[in-house]
């Protein structure tokens, strides 16, 4: 944690009026909500899709993600 940062912001949030500080806070936490989990979280869903379907899986990503449709617009 980078203490001076959180030092300046705190600085800057205190000469801020109310309804600016209101919009930082939420600025704030939804960027901490678009940081998701990290992936020990995320150890317990490991092996729950079926080897079948991850290889369904993994041939759409193969034979489609490389295509663009130029009509799709």
């Amino acid at each position: 944690m980078n203490e001076s940062v959180i030092s300046t912001v705190i600085e800057q949030m205190l000469v801020l009026p109310d309804d600016a500080q209101r919009q930082v806070l939420e600025f704030l936490q939804n960027l901490r909500a678009s940081h998701g989990l990290p992936g020990k979280h995320l150890l317990k869903f490991a092996g729950r899709i079926e080897p079948d379907d991850l290889k369904q899986m993994q041939h759409a990503i193969e034979s489609d993600c490389d295509r663009v449709d130029t009509d799709e617009w």
